[in-house]
């Protein structure tokens, strides 16, 4: 028989003054109530009393994996919260079973930190940002805001120090601080993560911040120049006095004085396109100028100057001399030399051809015309001037002819011509013409 058992003695006075009928005036503990003898309609004006007096056992009740609770949370998860949750610090508990996190509030130097336990009892600290917690053994309060870098350790936890970018030992920065951290006290420091509702009026939202390297602590939106120490910490996303935010993330620092090229990947790779390239594969596309002094080294007879399509080499059989021939080696070439060169005005240049002839030029006129030559050849040489109008050689000595008309002024003592007026040779005695008698012409 389907039925509700009490848990005490209900005398016919009390069933009597709950005003509804019982097939037995009184029972004891162990007695059933018939459920057919309760009179439904008179039991709803007095559930809480009948609940008062009938324990009923939960676990008989029918429907009971029914979601009639709307209150609670369900654990399939399908009900979420509509209010905060509190949770309570708590001592560190012990490792859960594989594949089981425990999450727990604890204590960490008076702060309350979100922490979570695996079965292999590592524990980490559940939050969007990555804080931690140092101890300030400086001498002096630290304020909030400021980039500090860790100095050492003292009780569990890094000593931290404002940073300056203008020495590797003040650097880098780990943070910045949460809070203003007297000496000899612990405080947080934000690693990575979002620092809000502080003062970043000094600065445009989307500035870089960069450790300062003129005052400890501070972050400026200039970065140092070398040989400071240059290292990202944030980036302003809002710009206010008062609700003003960073996204802090301290990123590695950057010391142009430490770094060596040769430590660098890809060394080998010819990047630089602006250079020469020592095995000679890449044109010049300007001209050359040395400086008074200096020279190039022709290391021996095997080594060559090229040009377009010519080898300048040392002589292979006598290094005073040099030759120019063309990249085969199979014949002289022309070899033109800048006498001077002083802006736009030529004095004169040379070039020696193929016949042996050393030919100098001179610019007159708006145009380089040829004065004379010099010509080689085996034990003999000739001096001629334009027109090859031989002037000198090796056996006879021609001097030029000129009538007066076409000699040049006097003035220059020791020179010599044949004067065609006159039928002889005159001599420049620095003032005058002078025939070999002495006369002046």
């Amino acid at each position: 028989m389907a039925g509700v058992k009490h848990n005490r003695q209900v005398t016919s006075d009390e069933a009597l003054t709950l005003a509804f009928e019982i097939g037995y005036e009184e029972w004891n503990e162990e007695h059933v109530i018939d459920n057919a003898s309760i009179p439904v309609a008179k039991l709803s004006d007095h559930t809480k009393a009948v609940h008062d007096a009938l324990a009923l056992e939960h676990g008989s009740l029918t429907g009971l994996t029914d979601d009639d609770h709307l209150q609670y949370a369900h654990l399939d998860g399908r009900r979420p919260f509509t209010n905060y949750i509190d949770i309570n610090e708590t001592t560190p508990p012990a490792n859960p079973a594989a594949n089981v996190l425990r999450i727990y509030v604890e204590d960490f130097k008076g702060f309350s930190f979100y922490s979570f336990r695996d079965s292999t009892g590592m524990v980490r600290k559940l939050v969007r940002d990555s804080v931690f917690v140092g101890k300030n053994v400086t001498g002096d309060t630290i304020p909030a805001s400021r980039a500090v870098y860790a100095s050492g350790s003292s009780e569990g936890v890094p000593t931290i120090a404002k940073a300056r970018a203008n020495n590797l030992a003040t650097m880098p920065c780990v943070g910045v601080t949460l809070e203003s951290i007297a000496n000899n006290a612990f405080g947080r420091v934000m690693q990575v993560g979002l620092v809000e509702n502080i003062d970043t009026s000094a600065f445009a939202a989307g500035n870089v911040l960069y450790v300062s390297s003129t005052v400890a602590g501070i972050l400026v939106a200039t970065p140092p120049l070398y040989p400071n120490i240059r290292q990202e910490i944030g980036t302003i996303l809002v710009s206010d006095a008062a609700v003003g935010s960073v996204q802090v993330v301290a990123r590695s620092m950057f010391n142009e004085g430490i770094l060596d090229h040769g430590g660098l990947l890809g060394v080998a790779d010819d990047d630089h396109t602006q250079y020469l390239l020592v095995d000679g594969t890449r044109a010049m596309t300007g001209d050359i100028t040395m400086s008074a002094g200096t020279h190039v080294d022709l290391a021996d007879k095997t080594s060559y100057l090229k040009f377009q399509d010519a080898l300048f080499r040392q002589h292979p059989t006598d290094a005073t001399y040099v030759e120019l021939r063309k990249s085969d080696l199979s014949a002289l070439l022309n070899l033109a030399v800048d006498i001077l060169n002083a802006g736009s005005y030529r004095c004169g240049w040379a070039t020696m051809d193929v016949s042996n002839r050393l030919r100098f030029r001179t610019w007159f006129g708006g145009a380089w015309t040829e004065v004379g030559q010099i010509y080689f050849t085996t034990g003999d040489f000739t001096i001629y001037r334009a027109g090859d109008i031989t002037m000198l050689d090796q056996k006879i000595q021609k001097l030029g002819t000129f009538t007066d008309a076409q000699r040049p002024a006097a003035g220059t003592v020791g020179r010599w011509i044949f004067n065609t007026d006159d039928g002889m040779p005159n001599y420049d005695d620095g003032v005058n013409w002078r025939d070999i008698n002495g006369n002046i012409t």
